[in-house]
């Protein structure tokens, strides 16, 4: 129960110092703010909550006809407390800080976790917060963060920031050496956001990987552009490169232009030039992908160690995937391999796959050979629309088939996928074709 009582005098915002209970906690508000530029004043917000779970309906408001094991979790204690100083017209600060104790979100969790904010230089117009002069500096901290089974001590990160451009850090560090480390600049312009990026490091068990020099994203509401990325394992042992443009969504396309004052940027029909304007060189149409990842001797346990207390897999991944097209009807070639691999009591030498989609047909196959020979291999000829673009249903009622074909393959291949099966032994050998309609 409670209510905060808010007045406006002579060019204020002013608010009773009241406290306001509610299932999740407190809230204290008091102070006063300026509305014109002549005015200025200071505005304190407290909230303290012991238990998050009634916060449910806010952050997960469609889980009531999941099972209780199915549902995201929430929990925890807060602590927040800020204050805004100055006049909403003529600029206000806001800073404070966020606190949380045993806090649980989704699946994640964190014994303790804590926000440091300190913001300048915002106003509000006729059109609205403008950012423009924002200067900002973040101050972000975790301890003992588990993401499912993965455990992380510590992680801390950091943002200082005045208009339009800044730095960023974070670090993490976890059992068994695991550490992670990050540091760049960034610019935000009218588009979206550059970030240059002069150090991404991650060191997984005997893996230490490092980018080989700066890599430059650039980002917008649409698209993301990414030029000299190469990440490189400790004695040039591994290497993926990644190069070019990601588009998505329901790109905006830009009116087309018939006329150009530049000279330069005429275009003769048959090399006779054209009297007056003429068409003028078309940019690619902002939907366009064009990108391109490599890999080159990954080890690929050092990656699932990522996301893993331990490796689940062992092996060495190399090959290519390319991505053309625009985000409406891409299209994704990849060709990929893998040397040596090995899960639990699964042993292979090699496994091949190739991957080609267009025009809403995914065409699949791969091989798996052990000892020398090929023990399973299938090939499939799948209809998806995988356009980068959210959809409801990416499944297409068209024809669909596939096969899958073994020759002694070790049985513990097949149980090691189902699970919730030890020491198996035998081979498996057969034939399976599916048919039909998606």
């Amino acid at each position: 129960g409670g209510s905060l009582r808010l007045a406006v005098d002579d060019g204020l915002l002013r608010v009773d110092s009241r406290e306001v209970r509610t299932e999740a906690g407190t809230i204290t508000a008091g102070g006063e703010i300026g509305l014109i530029a002549a005015r200025s004043g200071t505005l304190r917000l407290a909230a303290r909550g012991d238990s998050l779970t009634a916060l449910r309906p806010v952050f997960f408001p469609d889980d009531a006809a999941l099972t209780d094991e199915a549902r995201p979790g929430l929990g925890g204690r807060l602590a927040f407390d800020a204050t805004a100083e100055g006049s909403l017209a003529a600029g206000f600060g806001l800073r404070g800080t966020l606190r949380l104790d045993d806090a649980l979100f989704a699946r994640t969790r964190a014994d303790a976790a804590g926000l440091d904010f300190d913001a300048g230089g915002l106003r509000i117009d006729s059109t609205g917060l403008r950012t423009d002069s924002l200067r900002l500096r973040l101050a972000a901290h975790g301890d003992s963060v588990r993401f499912g089974r993965q455990l992380l001590y510590r992680i801390d990160a950091g943002l200082q920031y005045a208009a339009p451009a800044g730095s960023l850090h974070a670090s993490a560090g976890g059992p068994g050496g695991r550490a992670y480390r990050l540091r760049g600049q960034l610019e935000h312009f009218a588009e979206g956001l550059r970030i240059e990026l002069a150090e991404l490091g991650i060191d997984v068990g005997t893996g230490h990987w490092s980018l080989a020099g700066p890599a430059r994203l650039t980002a917008s509401a649409h698209h993301l552009d990414i030029a000299d990325f190469r990440l490189v394992a400790a004695g040039d042992t591994g290497v993926i490169d990644a190069t070019g443009r990601l588009a998505w969504g329901d790109v905006p396309m830009p009116p087309a232009t018939m006329a150009s004052a530049d000279p330069a940027a005429r275009v003769p029909l048959a090399g006779i030039p054209l009297p007056g304007d003429s068409l003028t060189v078309p940019a690619p149409p902002p939907d366009t992908l064009a990108f391109r990842l490599s890999l080159r001797r990954v080890a690929i346990g050092d990656f699932l160690s990522i996301v893993q207390e331990e490796a689940a897999a062992h092996g060495q991944l190399d090959g290519s995937v390319e991505v053309s097209g625009t985000s409406r009807s891409p299209r994704i070639n990849a060709e990929l391999s893998l040397d040596e691999v090995a899960s639990g009591d699964v042993r292979l030498d090699r496994v091949e796959t190739r991957f080609d989609y267009s025009d809403q047909l995914l065409l699949a196959r791969f091989t798996a050979r052990r000892a020398g020979r090929p023990v399973l291999a299938g090939e499939g000829r799948i209809p998806l629309d995988l356009g980068f673009r959210a959809m409801d249903e990416r499944r297409l009622a068209r024809p669909l088939g596939f096969s899958i074909w073994a020759d002694g393959l070790p049985a513990a291949v097949v149980t090691a996928a189902i699970g919730g099966f030890r020491d198996v032994r035998g081979t498996v050998d057969g034939t399976i074709v599916v048919g039909g309609t998606a």
